[in-house]
C-alpha cells in the first residue's frame, strides 16, 4: 500500500465505557495475522482473516504501528494498542462487516475513532456506516500538517431486529482511504439524560454537557443525548427534562 510518507497517528483521549460491554468483537483490530512492526497485511474479498471480521468489498489493509519504526515518515502508534484498518487496499476502496445480535426497540450507540491516510492523494476521506435499516455516512479531512489524529465519531439508532450487520463501507477508493479503530458497539442505558451514568441526572451530567457544547461530543460523546451529532439546545432540554432520579 501507501504508508512510506503517511501521516503519523495522533493521540487521542476517549474514555471507555464502563457502564456496558462492548457487543463487538476485535473492535481495536487487535487480533489478527501476526506481521511485523511498521507493516501491513492486504486483505481483499471475502476474507475473513481479521477476526471478528469479514472483508465484503474491494479490499482492506490491516496495519500494525508499534515503535519504534525504522522508517521515521511511519506512524509511531495506534490510538488503542498497535493496530488499525485502512478501508482502501490495493487501489481499491473496502468494506468490512460484523454481525451482531440486538434487542428489537432498545437504542445502540456506536463508537469509533476515524483518521485518515493522504500519502497517496486526496485530502477528504469518506467512509459509510450500515446498520439494522441505518445509514450514515462520515468525513474526515486530512490537514496540511502531520500528524493526523484520530477523532472520535458516535451513532445511534433503535434496533428494529434481532440480527444485524454492522457495516464499514470507504467511500475514497483512492487506494489511500478512511482508518478506523476502536469500534464499539453499546445498548443505551434507561435514561439517556444520565451523561456521567450515575442513575441521577444532576450537575454532574449538566457540567458534562456543557463541556462538550457545539461538538459531536468528543470526549463525552453520551452529551450527544439524541444522536444527531451535534450537543446543543434539544440535548440540554433532554438534561433539564429528566432532572433527579433515572435508571
Amino acid at each position: 500500500m501507501k504508508f512510506s510518507t503517511i501521516a503519523a497517528v495522533g493521540a487521542v483521549s476517549v474514555a471507555s465505557s464502563a457502564w456496558a460491554q462492548n457487543l463487538l468483537a476485535n473492535g481495536g483490530f487487535e487480533s489478527g495475522i501476526r506481521m511485523p512492526s511498521c507493516s501491513w497485511i492486504d486483505l481483499h474479498a471475502p476474507s475473513s482473516q481479521l477476526p471478528g471480521w469479514q472483508v465484503t468489498m474491494g479490499s482492506i489493509d490491516h496495519v500494525r504501528f508499534e515503535e519504534p519504526c525504522a522508517n521515521a515518515d511511519f506512524p509511531a502508534f495506534a490510538p488503542e494498542g498497535t493496530h488499525v484498518v485502512d478501508l482502501d487496499g490495493v487501489l481499491s476502496a473496502g468494506a468490512i462487516s460484523q454481525s451482531v445480535v440486538l434487542e428489537p426497540g432498545e437504542v445502540y450507540e456506536l463508537r469509533f475513532l476515524m483518521s485518515g491516510n493522504n500519502n497517496c492523494g486526496g485530502n477528504e476521506k469518506r467512509l459509510r456506516v450500515e446498520i439494522n435499516g441505518v445509514s450514515r455516512e462520515f468525513l474526515y479531512v486530512c490537514g496540511a500538517s502531520f500528524p493526523h489524529p484520530f477523532e472520535p465519531q458516535t451513532m445511534t439508532f433503535q434496533a428494529k431486529s434481532s440480527a444485524a450487520t454492522l457495516i464499514f463501507t470507504s467511500l475514497s477508493g483512492s487506494g489511500c482511504g478512511p482508518l478506523i479503530d476502536r469500534v464499539e458497539l453499546f445498548r443505551q442505558p434507561v435514561c439517556p439524560a444520565d451523561i456521567v451514568v450515575d442513575s441521577f441526572v444532576g450537575g454532574s451530567d449538566l457540567a458534562a454537557l456543557l463541556t462538550a457544547w457545539g461538538t459531536n461530543g468528543g470526549d463525552v460523546p453520551r452529551a450527544d443525548t439524541n444522536g444527531d451529532g451535534i450537543v446543543d439546545g434539544s440535548d440540554l432540554a433532554t438534561v433539564l427534562g429528566a432532572w433527579g432520579p433515572c435508571g
